[in-house]
């Protein structure tokens, strides 16, 4: 049977699925959400898929009261990037592919990932469960509601502006991506003074009620490493990650760790990426690593190369497969993890608990003489 004028059928992605499944029921939590469109960001301010220059990046995240995208005049979100833009091949990429296309994924085995920023291919869509409307009420107004995207690429006179709605993005069959408006256009509200490329999403009706919400979300989940960090603002003020743990401080080759003691057992440590210095997986959910460093009365970050790559969807662990242990890699991890880190990780816990025991004993000492000797 012939084939040239065979019939095709396109898979089309639902408006729930874009809702639900990709953007609110899929990540750990509202910061994963944000830092899903600050990478993206971060990929588009580097000059290549294999160069990691955080000080290249300027990101911008802006709590507007009142703004004309908004339902009522209302509040919205917006993440700004001084980034390329989304040129012809970034945009085709950006509305036409859910996930990696193949060709993608065998330039990035040919690089050997590259710096595993643009990893699965469906971080915009964070963007939908940062809109309160989108994650609230019943699912057939949820899905009306979304996000916007401004960008504009170097020498490009229009600003592109595309709508990105759930619903209406089901029943048009795509997105309208061929919208270009002015820089002095009422859409551009707080971004009228931006030069040059860039690329924003404005979220109306954010989850986020303050500029201490927004900063709270995102905090343990940024780079804490300095030479890693990148230019990040709140409302124009400059925001830097909380300092390394230096209780327990360890270099040896590509790793390196920064533990200490969490206050009230309240903690975690997290592997992080050492090109990049961003948190990949919490070892709250990696068993697999030795004891103590999945203990909540752990804190701090364990850098290693390549993590990043191979981080799980969800943003809070890493793959399964790279979990394996005929995997090399994870394998000289978890033996140095082992070898070097696992035994001082007790060793501090012990000294903090008799420290805190010794402490105790003083203080009763201390009501025992008050009481009997009126001190």
């Amino acid at each position: 049977m012939s084939t040239a004028h065979a019939k095709k059928s396109y898979l089309r992605v639902s408006a729930s699925h874009m809702v639900l499944n990709l953007a609110s029921e899929l990540y750990a939590s509202t910061g994963q959400c944000l830092m899903e469109l600050i990478r993206n960001g971060l990929a588009a301010s580097m000059p290549g898929p294999d160069v990691w220059d955080p000080k290249r990046a300027r990101i911008e995240l802006m709590l507007v009261k009142h703004h004309c995208l908004a339902p009522d005049n209302g509040p919205a979100l917006i993440v700004l990037d001084h980034g390329s833009g989304l040129t012809a091949q970034s945009l085709e990429r950006y509305f036409e592919w859910l996930g990696a296309p193949l060709e993608e994924l065998r330039g990035q085995q040919l690089r050997s990932g590259g710096n595993g920023v643009s990893q699965k291919g469906i971080g915009r869509l964070a963007a939908l469960a940062l809109n309160e409307r989108c994650v609230t009420g019943d699912l057939m107004d949820r899905v009306q509601n979304g996000y916007y995207l401004l960008t504009r690429t170097a020498g490009q006179e229009g600003v592109r502006f595309v709508a990105v709605i759930p619903a209406k993005a089901e029943a048009d069959q795509g997105f309208e991506t061929d919208r270009f408006i002015s820089r002095k256009a009422r859409e551009m509200q707080a971004l009228g003074d931006v030069a040059g490329s860039f690329t924003a999403v404005v979220i109306p009706t954010p989850v986020f009620k303050t500029e201490g919400q927004v900063y709270d979300s995102i905090k343990w989940l940024l780079p804490r490493s300095c030479d890693r960090m990148f230019d990040l603002t709140i409302n124009g003020k400059e925001v830097l990650p909380p300092p390394l743990e230096d209780e327990l401080s360890h270099t040896e080759g590509a790793f390196s760790v920064h533990l200490g003691v969490a206050e009230k057992g309240e903690g975690g440590v997290w592997l992080c990426d050492a090109q990049t210095g961003l948190r990949v997986a919490s070892c709250l959910n990696v068993r697999a690593l030795p004891e103590p460093l999945w203990s909540p009365e752990i804190t701090g970050d364990i850098f290693a190369p390549g993590l990043l790559a191979h981080q799980n969807t969800a943003r809070s662990s890493l793959a399964r497969d790279y979990m394996r242990r005929d995997n090399p890699e994870w394998e000289k991890l978890r033996m140095f993890l082992i070898r070097e880190i696992a035994p001082r990780a007790k060793s501090l816990l012990s000294r903090d608990a008799i420290q805190g025991e010794a402490a105790e004993t003083l203080n009763e000492l201390a009501e025992m003489f008050n009481d009997v000797f009126g001190l």
